[in-house]
């Protein structure tokens, strides 16, 4: 996100990082930020540097390999002197996180428009304050949805019905898996039924696919959650680690391209030690799961919560859950 706005406020700027964050991909970036007016020292790897100032125009960018690259482009646009479009040259993957974007500039007094093939950004427009109320989080909330569905008596407030957030389909994909989900003045209660397997489309809501496939492996008969493959370019290989953690806990799983296949079994058996992955979702997937096995799990690196939810934890131990 913020690569494009160093440029557009043309600060020479370098970034670092560590992790897996210095093997993102920002080919889109390094494509289309030299035709106006932007250099960069980049040698496939952080820290790398930028310098120059970003021009309006035509910026010609892959849909299909985050939507975080069109989100920082258009949170730069706004503030450059002319006017710019963002034409898209494959399918926009994870739509509501742009809709989110989009809707959330105009809080702040910019305006985009949705053009045939992408977005349309004025020049010269001027970020504005804004008072208003944080919506819930879905992504979040997500985990504790599924663990209502895996029998946990759980319900999860301030989530607002009309949302551009995907990952409000949590909802309709629980109820397929046979879920009870009762909503009520913000309110998100989900009670475990009887589980059955399910096709789930991860499409627009990658970041719920590892508690998704927890529930998933715990229903009866086989599901399968497709479109997974971005999974592979998070904080982890997502799809890859939420495959070998089911499987160390007793499940049966495995990676089908970009699916993942979940064949469901009664109980988990827990009793090992998860590798660091170094993934706040990671994390919130195998302590769910712990509740659901046998035997205790011990994990390292879980300090990875601290990314997205550093009381976790609290609210696990809160609601009942065991960890030390």
């Amino acid at each position: 996100f913020l690569i494009p706005v160093a440029c557009a406020l043309g600060v020479d700027t370098t970034f670092i990082g560590s992790g897996r964050l210095p093997e993102r991909p920002i080919t889109p970036y390094l494509e289309e930020f030299p035709k106006h007016g932007v250099t960069f020292d980049y040698n496939n790897t952080m820290p790398f540097s930028v310098s120059g100032k970003l021009t309006g125009g035509k910026f010609y960018i892959s849909g299909g390999i985050s939507s975080q690259f069109i989100t920082g482009l258009l949170l730069a646009l706004p503030m450059l002197d002319g006017d710019s479009e963002i034409i898209l040259t494959s399918h926009l993957e994870s739509k509501p996180y742009v809709d989110i974007t989009i809707g959330t500039l105009k809080d702040y007094g910019c305006e985009v428009q949705t053009a045939e093939n992408g977005y349309f950004v004025k020049g010269g427009q001027q970020y504005e304050p804004f008072s208003g109320a944080v919506e819930g989080d879905y992504s979040q909330a997500a985990v504790l949805c599924c663990a209502g569905a895996l029998g946990h008596d759980i319900t999860v407030t301030h989530l607002s019905p009309v949302t551009t957030q995907g990952d409000r389909a949590i909802l309709r994909h629980l109820m397929a898996l046979g879920a009870t989900v009762e909503e009520s003045d913000n309110h998100i209660r989900v009670k475990a039924g009887k589980l059955h397997g399910a096709t789930l489309d991860m499409h627009d809501c990658p970041d719920i696919a590892p508690i998704l496939a927890l529930t998933a492996q715990l229903a009866e008969g086989e599901s399968r959650l497709t479109h997974c493959g971005r999974l592979r370019l998070k904080e982890c290989d997502r799809l890859a680690a939420t495959v070998e953690i089911l499987n160390l806990l007793g499940g049966d799983a495995k990676a089908d391209g970009d699916d993942i296949v979940l064949h469901g079994v009664k109980q988990l058996r827990g009793g090992v030690t998860l590798p660091n992955y170094g993934d706040h979702r990671m994390v919130m997937l195998a302590s769910i799961a712990a509740t659901k096995c046998e035997q205790p799990i011990e994990m390292d690196g879980i300090e990875a919560i601290d990314k997205s939810w550093p009381e976790y934890l609290k609210v696990y131990q809160m609601l009942g859950g065991k960890c030390e």
